[in-house]
C-alpha cells in the first residue's frame, strides 16, 4: 500500500469517527495491536502506524526513543482522558495536515495536541487515581457485607463516583453523586452509604424506574384509600416512551401512595388518569432503601372504570414487540405478518412463560 492510499484511508477513517453520533471516536485503525491495544498493526508492513494520530511521534511531534515495540509509542490510554470534543479537534487537525500535504510521516511533525489538552489529561488522570483510591476505601469498609466480593469489586472500581447507572439481574444502581442530591430524605447521607443502601436493597418498582430513566407519558389508577394527607392507588398503570428509539412501553405498579394535593375532589373507587414526575426517596423501615414514587400530578381527570392489563398481557405485548423487531422479515413487513400465525403464537407463549417463571422465582 503506497502513502497516497494510506492517507486516503486515514482521512476516510477520520470522517467516520468524527461523524456526529459515532461512539468509537477514541479508536483509529480497525486492526488491533496485541501489544498496545491501539487498533494498529504490530507488524505494520504498510507503515500505517506512522499515520496513527495516537502514535506519540505524530501526537506530540517528536521522535520516540522506542525502536522495537509500539507500546511505548501508544498514547491512546492518555488520550481517552480527553472529552470527545477535544479528541475530535486532534483528529480534525490531523486531517488538515494530511489534506494539505503538511504531514511528513518520516520527518519533523507539528504537534497535534495542545499544551492545554495535555493539562486536561494530567488533571483527569489525577481525578481518576483519586476516584480509584476512594473506591478502594469503600471496598475496605463495605465489602464484608457481600458474598460475591469479586462482582462488587468490579462494580465499585468501574462505576464509583461516575455519572452513570448499572443494571443487573437484581435491579438498578445509580452511581452519580448528582443523582444522590435529588433523593428526598437523603440530604444527610454520605455517598458511600448511598451506594451501600442501593446494593443491599434494590428497588422492585421496575416500571417506575423505566419512567425515571426514560419519558413517562401517562398514569392511570383506581383510588383505593384516602387519608388526611395522602391517597393510595391499588394499582397504577404506566405508559412511557423509551429515549433510545422513541418506542412505547407499558407497565404497572401496585399499592402506590401519593400526596393528596390535586386529588381533593375525587373519592375512593374513582378511576383517574394524570401526568406526574417520578422521583426517588429514602424509605425507612425494615432497613433503608431508595425507592421510586410519583409527585407533582397534573392534567388530572376522572375516567371511566377500566380493567388493567394483567402481568401476562403486559409481557405478551413486550414479547410481541421484540419478536417483530428481530424478525428476519422485518425490513419487508407492511404491518401484516407474513409468518405462520401458529408459529408466532407458540413463540410468544413460550417466551412469556419463561419471563413469568423468572419473575416468580425472582420477584
Amino acid at each position: 500500500m503506497n502513502n497516497e492510499n494510506i492517507v486516503k484511508k486515514a482521512i476516510d477513517r477520520i470522517d467516520t469517527i468524527t461523524y456526529p453520533g459515532f461512539s468509537g471516536i477514541d479508536c483509529f485503525w480497525f486492526f488491533e495491536c496485541e501489544l498496545c491495544k491501539n487498533f494498529i498493526s504490530t507488524n505494520d508492513s504498510h507503515g500505517s502506524f506512522n499515520y496513527c494520530p495516537w502514535n506519540s511521534e505524530v501526537l506530540y511531534g517528536h521522535r520516540s526513543t522506542c525502536k522495537k515495540q509500539c507500546k511505548p509509542k501508544c498514547e491512546l490510554q492518555k488520550v481517552r482522558f480527553l472529552p470527545s470534543e477535544e479528541r475530535k479537534k486532534i483528529l480534525l487537525k490531523f486531517k488538515n495536515q494530511l489534506e494539505t500535504g503538511k504531514f511528513n510521516p518520516n520527518g519533523p511533525k507539528s504537534p497535534l495536541i495542545s499544551s492545554q489538552q495535555e493539562t486536561i489529561i494530567k488533571e483527569k488522570r489525577a481525578e481518576e487515581l483519586n476516584r480509584k483510591r476512594k473506591a478502594k476505601e469503600w471496598l475496605a469498609n463495605y465489602s464484608k457485607y457481600y458474598t460475591d466480593k469479586k462482582y462488587i469489586k468490579y462494580l465499585i472500581f468501574e462505576h464509583y463516583l461516575k455519572n452513570d447507572f448499572r443494571h443487573n439481574e437484581e435491579g438498578f444502581i445509580f452511581f452519580s453523586p448528582d443523582e444522590m442530591k435529588n433523593v428526598v430524605g437523603a440530604e444527610n447521607m454520605s455517598y458511600d452509604e448511598y451506594i451501600h443502601i442501593q446494593l443491599q436493597n434494590y428497588s422492585k418498582r421496575f416500571d417506575f424506574i423505566m419512567c425515571y430513566i426514560n419519558i413517562p407519558c401517562e398514569f392511570k389508577g383506581k383510588i383505593q384509600k384516602i387519608n388526611s394527607k395522602q391517597i393510595c392507588f391499588e394499582r397504577v398503570y404506566v405508559d412511557g416512551m423509551y429515549l433510545d428509539d422513541a418506542s412505547f412501553f407499558e407497565g404497572k405498579e401496585d399499592h402506590v401512595w401519593m400526596s393528596k394535593d390535586g386529588f381533593e375532589e375525587f373519592q375512593v373507587g374513582d378511576s383517574v388518569s394524570f401526568h406526574a414526575d417520578v422521583y426517588r426517596y429514602l424509605k425507612k423501615g425494615n432497613g433503608k432503601s431508595i425507592e421510586f414514587g410519583l409527585r407533582n400530578p397534573s392534567s388530572i381527570k376522572k375516567i371511566e372504570a377500566y380493567k388493567l392489563p394483567t402481568d401476562r398481557e403486559l409481557i405478551e405485548k413486550e414479547v410481541q414487540r421484540t419478536i417483530c423487531e428481530t424478525c428476519y422479515l422485518y425490513d419487508r413487513c407492511n404491518g401484516y405478518c407474513m409468518r405462520d400465525i401458529k408459529e408466532i403464537k407458540a413463540l410468544r407463549k413460550q417466551r412469556t412463560d419463561e419471563i413469568l417463571s423468572i419473575k416468580k422465582n425472582y420477584p
